[in-house]
């Protein structure tokens, strides 16, 4: 059963805060100051609730390219939720701590229920760090600073006291968040650490360019990777890691213009690259000799509707067809992002895997929609409508968020915009299977519009197939829980 909108007033009562100091040392000499501090120098603001229910939010001053580590704890029984961020030192002690909370509340439902957080925290305007899964007791996180790049990078693994428990130096940056898989046998000595990231010249470059993962040894030895990165596919964004220790890859995939109109697409918005960039998924296995080799690939460009010409592939009744996606919708890239000039159409920017139904969910940024594809069918399958153990090859099992994508609403229907972070909700948990995601611009636009984390329920049996309304788009029609104080 998931909690409530309110779920901070109904489990919050009123509560006694306290500030805390580990050595005197004085941390503010003024806004426009950098404070000299030990390193040892600690603050602690602890909210606390009951006995068993408090918040302490920790703020160590020592210098790390003139930035801090700030630590939040959620303390419920004998549960610890964390969260690791950085912000800048030039901001007052005592702001850096309200800012740290501020962001506990924003976050704490999604550690409450333990799902993959994918949330980027803007700290200040300095720096930004992706958060990660949290193991327990545990925090896993790659920095990096905004805008991507190639270089190297540290990923680290701290303890409740921000000890390092083990750290793994890369040759490039992060293209999105690492991930610790479980060894075979018990202990940290067989973990293997997934990093997916930043390739030198990628053969496409818009917003969350990567392009390779590497498999490390909790030692830092290299055990395998793969590389995608060539003249028809960019990885981008996300990686998923499954249970059988395949990867999952998002990836642009490059059409020509002359594919795009035969395709049923009437206009590239006068893209300078004369191209468009779809999205394909391939799962990478291990291939034994270091290396990976695909296994599985699913193809958005053949998933594809139009109602425009009849001359053209894809035509058909978009509102007849939600399994598929109107390929008329959007504009195509733009000439600014990291990279300059690019094609990007539907910018995927994250991908989970539900192991029990075997299905596979992706959030497109640009088109304001999550979907839901199967991911039993074969490669061939993949390409077709009725295959696979829910008969509909690789189309769309579910979609959801933007209905006038698929001529089924209007403005007023769409709930999401610009989202990122989609993830089931792990069994056992409360709202266990439902989706949970990180709204954007849950009200407005641009720098000033409103954030928010929604979750919602699918309309799935238990048997892992949606239901639809004859003529009415997939439900539900809103979320069960929002959580929108000013994020």
């Amino acid at each position: 059963m998931a909690l409530g909108k309110n779920i901070l007033s109904n489990i919050l009562p009123t509560p006694t805060i306290s500030l805390k100091m580990v050595i005197s040392t004085p941390v503010i000499m003024g806004e426009n100051h950098v404070p000299k501090v030990a390193p040892t120098v600690k603050y602690a603001l602890e909210i606390r609730l009951n006995a068993e229910i408090f918040i302490e939010v920790n703020c160590d001053s020592f210098n790390y390219k003139k930035l801090t580590f700030g630590i939040i704890e959620f303390h419920r029984g004998n549960k610890l939720f964390r969260i690791v961020t950085f912000m800048s030192w030039f901001i007052p002690v005592n702001l850096r701590l309200i800012l740290y909370f501020k962001m506990l509340l924003n976050v704490m439902r999604v550690k409450i229920l333990r799902t993959k957080n994918r949330f980027i925290f803007l700290s200040g305007l300095i720096t930004m760090l992706i958060s990660q899964d949290v193991f327990e007791g545990y925090t896993l996180f790659t920095p990096g600073s905004g805008g991507g790049g190639g270089g190297g990078a540290t990923t680290y693994l701290k303890d409740n006291n921000l000890n390092n428990i083990q750290t793994w130096s890369h040759s490039n940056g992060a293209a999105s968040m690492p991930y610790l898989i479980p060894g075979d046998e018990p202990g940290w000595g067989s973990t293997l650490l997934i990093y997916p990231y930043r390739v030198y010249n990628p053969t496409m470059e818009s917003g969350g360019v990567g392009g390779a993962f590497e498999s490390l040894t909790w030692d830092g030895d290299f055990v395998w990777g793969y590389v995608l990165s060539n003249t028809n596919y960019q990885h981008h964004h996300d990686v998923e890691p499954l249970p059988n220790g395949n990867v999952l890859m998002i990836a642009w995939e490059k059409k020509t213009a002359t594919e795009a109109y035969s395709a049923g697409r009437t206009s590239l918005n006068g893209n300078s690259l004369n191209q468009m960039w779809s999205e394909a998924i391939f799962e990478i296995q291990y291939d034994g000799s270091g290396g990976g080799e695909v296994v599985w690939e699913w193809h958005l460009w053949d998933h594809l509707i139009q109602d425009v010409d009849p001359g053209d592939d894809n035509y058909g009744v978009v509102f007849d067809h939600p399994e598929l996606f109107d390929i008329n919708l959007g504009n195509i890239g733009g000439g600014g992002g990291p990279g300059g000039a690019n094609a990007d159409w539907m910018h995927l920017n994250a991908i989970s895997y539900n192991a029990k139904f075997d299905q596979i969910v992706i959030s497109s940024h640009h088109q304001d929609e999550i979907f839901v594809i199967d991911h039993s069918t074969t490669t061939e399958e993949a390409a077709c409508h009725s295959c696979g153990n829910y008969g509909k090859g690789g189309d769309f099992l579910y979609r959801w968020g933007n209905p006038q994508n698929y001529n089924r609403g209007h403005d007023s229907d769409q709930i999401i915009s610009d989202q990122h972070s989609i993830n089931w909700i792990p069994y056992g948990s409360p709202g266990e299977n439902n989706f949970i995601l990180f709204n954007n611009y849950h009200s407005g636009s641009g720098p000033s519009g409103e954030s928010a984390v929604l979750e919602f329920v699918p309309p799935i049996d238990k048997n892992g197939f949606y239901t639809i309304e004859e003529g009415e788009p997939y439900g539900p029609e809103s979320y069960i829980w929002s959580y929108e104080n000013d994020i």
